[in-house]
């Protein structure tokens, strides 16, 4: 069994205690009304719950009455309890933290918890402010300081451009969705008595792609012309298909089913709007690219990137998720933090079982590092060390995306060693040929290139052997 210093498993040496000095204010954050509550160390309500600004002037009262309990009952110190409401809790946060108080951030499931526990049904203000009350008496939630700077903007940016490719997948199956209607065969030609899977005519995302289906979106656009103008039209655009392409194209045309006249501006239309704003949000995709590697370069990350099968944006999608645990000591609540570690059941004499992956972490540092996980398993990459690790899980059984979160873990341990240690990668088991690889081709911009070597000028300068 495990041992233990304290029964609050989720406290660390830098949590703060209560004490019979400690005055407890429990926050309800809100967008537009927050509420509060003061009450002492044994949980006796001093201040009922009251409705303050989300503002600086709103804060200041929060302070002001906090301030005049705990001169009135002698306490020395404030501990907050705040359960987070998406982003609006930072500015109240962070003004509460230089006013010198210690601020514990409880996730809703830790409140729902103690609701369940006094059996009711009903759900309030003031019922949610005593069961923050309750958490941060039983020494839940976590003192972690939000993350500033070169982190938050990493973080931001990454997650941006995680949205982003979502909505360009989205858009991308709406083109194909839109094609299939209209002009099947740009997606598949098959030629007569042939059994093989259909290959694509062109590529919908290739300029030469965009380009053709601009110009001659439909099966009817084809019969306003010659043979002879497809060889026009690709020379004019310089789209460099073949003319095996091209005569596949004209016989695809001349048996394809024809869109209703009445229908096919409404289908040229939507076409064309889908490309317009596909363009526009792959053009926002590589702007945020760009922003990623500006960031990351800075940053002790830089490092990663001497990992084979590991980029830019998956170091910095890892890494702005990865800050966010700033006292993390082992790598182990790293995993804990991301959901990967699996869920245990025990009892009595049995052994202990371990089932699936928890998933209570977050979302987006979970999906980070399956990325990375996946990435570094993936033969194309040749990491050496991951693909006999990979050999070794999938000899027991496991399925491909198993053998991608035991990548990750493994993957979080090395990185916090290589950023503990001041490393290259260069995992303590392998006893092969060096595996790191270096990152400066990495690097696409000039000017990053440029920061990133002084920051690896820095970074090596504090090297541990």
């Amino acid at each position: 069994m495990a041992q233990y210093n304290t029964i609050h498993r989720r406290q660390d040496a830098a949590t703060t205690r209560v004490t019979p000095t400690t005055l407890i204010v429990a926050i309800d954050m809100a967008k537009y009304n927050p509420k509060a509550l003061i009450c002492d160390y044994q949980g006796t309500i001093l201040e009922a719950p009251f409705s303050f600004g989300p503002h600086q002037q709103g804060v200041d009262t929060v302070i002001q009455r906090a301030e005049t309990w705990r001169v009135h009952v002698g306490a020395t110190q404030v501990l907050v309890g705040i359960e987070p409401t998406g982003h609006y809790h930072e500015p109240v946060v962070r003004q509460l933290t230089a006013q010198g108080w210690a601020v514990r951030l409880l996730s809703p499931t830790m409140t729902a918890e103690e609701r369940q526990a006094d059996h009711r049904r009903a759900k309030t203000d003031p019922i949610d402010l005593m069961a923050i009350a309750r958490c941060v008496l039983n020494a839940r939630g976590s003192e972690q300081p939000l993350l500033s700077g070169l982190p938050a903007a990493l973080r931001a940016v990454s997650r941006s451009r995680r949205i982003m490719v979502r909505q360009q997948t989205r858009i991308k199956n709406l083109i194909r969705s839109v094609v299939d209607q209209t002009f099947l065969e740009y997606q598949g030609f098959q030629e007569p008595g042939q059994e093989a899977t259909p290959t694509p005519l062109l590529d919908l995302w290739s300029r030469a792609g965009r380009i053709w289906i601009r110009e001659l979106p439909l099966p009817q656009d084809y019969r306003q012309l010659e043979r002879a103008d497809l060889s026009l039209l690709n020379r004019r655009e310089k789209l460099r298909l073949p003319e095996s392409t091209l005569d596949r194209l004209w016989t695809a045309a001349g048996r394809a089913f024809p869109v209703p006249d009445e229908v096919a501006p409404v289908w040229r239309a939507h076409l064309e709007r889908l490309y317009e704003l596909y363009s526009t949000v792959t053009t926002l995709v590589a702007r945020y690219e760009q922003d990623q590697e500006a960031l990351l370069v800075q940053t002790e990350a830089l490092a990663w990137l001497t990992t084979p099968g590991i980029g830019v944006i998956t170091a910095a999608d890892a890494y702005g998720e990865w800050s966010t645990l700033t006292r993390a000591t082992s790598p182990k609540k790293l995993v804990k933090y991301g959901g990967l570690d699996p869920n245990i059941h025990g009892s009595g004499q049995r052994p202990d079982r371990y089932g699936a992956m928890s998933y209570q972490g977050s979302r987006w540092f979970r999906a980070a590092l399956c990325q990375a996980g996946a990435m570094v398993v993936d033969p194309a990459h040749q990491n050496a060390y991951f693909l006999a690790l990979a050999d070794r899980f999938r000899e027991r059984g496991l399925t491909r995306r198993q053998i991608d979160v035991v990548a990750a873990h493994k993957l979080v341990r090395i990185w916090w060693a290589m950023l503990a240690y001041h490393q290259v990668f260069a995992p303590p088991t392998w006893d092969g040929p060096p595996l790191a690889v270096d990152w400066r081709p990495k690097i696409h911009t000039v000017a990053h290139r440029r920061l990133a070597e002084a920051t690896w000028s820095r970074f090596m300068t504090t090297r541990t052997h």
